[in-house]
């Protein structure tokens, strides 16, 4: 019947859709560092094809053009550490700033409103335990982000070797699937090129 059909169909879609979105939040360590790989691939290829035009071996001009980028990206994190390690030198005097700002408002809480120092210390400390308590969560969640990117910058370079260095095969694999299509698909991965390049 046409129309249980249509209803197979759908459910079919719905239950693909649901099927992919879970395998992309389970695998997402892996799919995750692939995904950036792509990127900085696609990002980095004219250059290693410059190098490849002026007769460097593959292999060799993948991994210079990766040490060059990732002495960059590190010289980038190394600036910005000293601007956090700044930050933390100045954390005590923002501490006293913020403790005489509490004593100020108790002051102004008593004098203007009537509320007791007592009240007004049971309040902030239940605040305090609130944000204790925040903190703590978003310290869990940050060292599971520290393993994830640590996971992401040892192995994104790796992927993007690969990548790289079997382009071809992988170009052709993909043209191949879509033999019906090939002009476009071709089409398409030219232009995907070009957006991210110019990005």
């Amino acid at each position: 019947q046409p129309y249980y059909s249509r209803t197979v169909n759908v459910a079919a879609l719905l239950l693909i859709a649901v099927l992919t979105v879970h395998i992309m939040s389970v695998g997402q360590l892996i799919l995750l560092p692939m995904a950036w790989a792509l990127f900085f691939a696609l990002l980095i290829m004219p250059v290693t094809q410059w190098l490849e035009n002026r007769k460097v071996p593959r292999s060799v001009a993948i991994i210079t053009v990766l040490v060059v980028v990732t002495a960059f990206v590190g010289f980038v994190l190394y600036i910005l550490s000293f601007q956090i390690l700044g930050l933390l030198r100045d954390a005590p005097a923002i501490t006293g700033k913020l403790n005489s700002w509490i004593g100020s408002l108790q002051e102004l809480a008593e004098e203007h409103l009537g509320i007791s120092n007592e009240a007004l210390a049971r309040q902030i400390s239940g605040s305090l335990s609130g944000m204790l308590n925040t903190a703590l969560v978003m310290l869990r969640n940050s060292i599971f982000s520290a393993f994830q990117t640590v996971t992401l910058i040892s192995v994104v370079p790796l992927y993007i070797f690969f990548m790289i260095y079997y382009r071809d095969l992988f170009y052709d694999g993909f043209i191949t699937l879509a033999k019906n299509y090939r002009a476009r698909v071709h089409d398409l991965i030219n232009k995907a090129n070009y957006v991210v390049q110019q990005y």
